[in-house]
């Protein structure tokens, strides 16, 4: 018994000791770099799911509710760092600017609470004196003054009731934007306990190949249609202007030759950089509108 105890023990140790060095050398290979992300990820913790060993990988029903709940972190061209890799018994987890939202420790509560305002000590003896007075004309003034003390509680009811009501929006408002910076995932899903020796950096890329490309440059493929900003006259750039969309921007010089981010939390700023024959062009975009773009010549 204690043979096979020592056995099992020594099996489980080796597998959790396998498993320790695939994640690691997963973590080595991907974690900091930076790629090409050539589809919209939820603004979610959720991610998307992938089933590569499936005739259908993506589950596309899953997919569309999360970017409908949460909205989109990492948009079809964006590039993002990888900034962890998790091996699990049967899923890898490949998180992309921070994993996405909802993780333990965020904040997803938009709830506020709301207490409506007690009796005053006033309206109680009120009612207590309505009660025991007979004459009409006492019970029409204590009933007027019964009615006041309502009202100012009703309108201290409403004042707070506002309150929380500003309070809870805001709140919303925070985690909706929250959830907006916070990145995304893919968690690839195995039907079987993942084999630590068969899951290499080579396998993950093979298996991500179709959503994210690991050169975190745009790609020269044929289906992509948009045009290259190397192809265009410099006198393009007079039409850059203040105010342009996103898409305005893309549509203008493509997608941009390199990716960065300036400012806090609150304030993000996505910078393009582009290079236009022997002009650099930087665009600044704040929450996908042209805040601030810088021609210079090279």
């Amino acid at each position: 018994m204690k043979q096979i105890f020592s056995l099992g023990f020594l099996l489980a140790l080796f597998t959790c000791s396998a498993f320790a060095q695939s994640e690691a050398q997963l973590q080595q290979a991907f974690e900091g770099k930076t790629v090409l992300v050539k589809i919209d990820m939820p603004a979610t913790h959720q991610g998307i799911d992938l089933y590569p060993e499936r005739n259908r990988p993506t589950d596309f029903d899953a997919y569309s509710k999360r970017l409908k709940n949460f909205g989109i972190s990492i948009r079809n061209g964006d590039t993002a760092m990888i900034t962890k890799v998790r091996l699990k018994d049967k899923n890898i987890e490949f998180q992309l600017g921070g994993g996405g939202y909802g993780t333990a420790g965020d904040e997803t509560d938009t709830g506020t609470n709301f207490t409506s305002a007690p009796k005053s000590r006033r309206e109680k003896d009120l009612e207590e004196a309505l009660k025991q007075e007979t004459d009409s004309r006492r019970r029409k003034e204590l009933q007027d003054d019964l009615n006041y003390e309502r009202r100012q509680r009703e309108r201290e009811d409403n004042r707070n009731r506002a309150i929380a009501e500003d309070a809870a929006e805001a709140k919303r408002e925070r985690i909706a934007r929250k959830r907006l910076e916070g990145g995304s995932r893919f968690n690839i899903w195995f039907e079987q306990k993942i084999q630590p020796a068969s899951i290499t950096p080579a396998a993950v890329m093979e298996i991500l190949s179709e959503y994210v490309e690991f050169s975190g440059r745009a790609s020269n493929r044929p289906e992509d249609t948009r045009p290259t900003a190397a192809l265009f006259n410099p006198e393009v750039l007079l039409r850059l202007r203040k105010g342009l969309t996103r898409n305005d921007v893309e549509a203008l010089l493509g997608r941009p030759m390199r990716v960065s981010e300036k400012g806090d939390a609150s304030n993000r700023i996505i910078v393009w950089y582009y290079q236009v024959e022997d002009r650099d062009v930087q665009i600044e975009l704040f929450e996908d509108v042209l805040v601030r773009y810088a021609i210079t010549s090279r």
